[in-house]
């Protein structure tokens, strides 16, 4: 379980996530800030062939959601991504299209992309 850490020095005050190392039999904590997370998990899902407002989008996202505690939805989810666009699954080009306007609710596909916004 991922905790959120907040420590102020001579940079300024810095947030990010804490998660035990699995392989470290103290427990210690590994701090990540949450803007070298969201890049890291930004290259990684760009290397794996989605667009960058995508990848942006999704990074930020689930580093949010780490650092708001709901770790199902957190960085944790990135080795599925990285398998659906692997696997053709899920697609890491392409928009959003209406399908109805039916306001203020608007039907629409993305193609199995993820979409922000």
């Amino acid at each position: 379980m991922s905790q959120i850490f907040e420590s102020t020095g001579s940079e300024g005050t810095r947030r990010g996530v804490a998660a035990p190392a699995t392989d470290d039999p103290t427990g210690e904590l590994i701090r990540i800030p949450a803007a070298e997370l969201v890049s890291f998990t930004t290259r990684l899902l760009r290397a794996a062939g989605m667009e960058n407002d995508k990848a942006v989008a999704v990074a930020e996202v689930a580093v949010e959601g780490d650092m708001i505690g709901h770790d199902t939805h957190g960085v944790s989810l990135l080795g599925w991504y990285l398998d659906e666009l692997a696997a053709g699954t899920m697609n890491g080009v392409g928009t959003m299209r209406v399908v109805a306007d039916r306001r203020p609710v608007l039907p629409g596909t993305a193609s199995n992309c993820p979409v922000p916004g």
